[in-house]
């Protein structure tokens, strides 16, 4: 089953790779050695998470569509971490798919035993305006109907790869590095940047 959405009545956000309370990402506490180009330019973790959170709620309302494709947090093994996460965000929609740095049985305990309509999957098809939409954690070179009128969503890289041929990065880094602020995508902006 497609989900189905209309923009001119949905208001549909998409972001990945938020990596919250991740140390190493964070330029404050990061012991990696190139951290001056692979960090985001906060003191500390929390500052980071609390930045980007803040980012949404002011982006994205209650009663909107938000899509999160992987990476929430960095490992953390506490299923009480992940709760107070999603419980932060505003959004009572939201649609989480599983990233590499996930622990998928914390994150989807999290999303059941919440009260907000939360759908975990690590894949998911959606339509919207009659174009479909494949979204996964990581980058495809094929995706369902790749010629004709569908597009794909993906995190993990980081910016590093550019947008176009129908696909685009939607992780909050690359929204940084094509807005310079860390918040999600919304539909209006990917189908500008695709030319759709």
């Amino acid at each position: 089953m497609i989900l189905k959405f209309n923009s001119e009545k949905d208001n549909l956000f998409f972001s990945s790779d938020l990596h919250c309370l991740h140390k190493n990402i964070c330029y404050g506490t990061s012991t990696w050695d190139n951290k001056e180009e692979s960090t985001r330019k906060f003191k500390h973790p929390n500052e980071m998470t609390n930045h980007i959170i803040d980012n949404i709620n002011n982006t994205v309302r209650i009663e909107d569509h938000l899509f999160l494709l992987g990476d929430l947090l960095f490992n953390f093994k506490g299923v009480d971490v992940y709760t107070k996460i999603l419980n932060r965000i505003n959004c009572n929609n939201i649609y989480l798919l599983f990233g590499n740095h996930d622990n998928k049985a914390n994150l989807q305990e999290a999303a059941y035993s919440s009260t907000k309509k939360i759908i975990v999957s690590d894949y998911l098809e959606i339509e919207v305006d009659k174009i479909l939409i494949c979204m996964l954690h990581y980058p495809m070179e094929e995706w369902n109907d790749r010629h004709g009128r569908s597009i794909h969503l993906f995190g993990h890289v980081h910016s590093r790869l550019p947008h176009g041929n129908r696909r685009i990065d939607v992780g909050i880094d690359n929204y940084f590095k094509l807005f310079g602020e860390y918040k999600p995508f919304s539909w209006k902006e990917i189908t500008k940047l695709l030319d759709l």
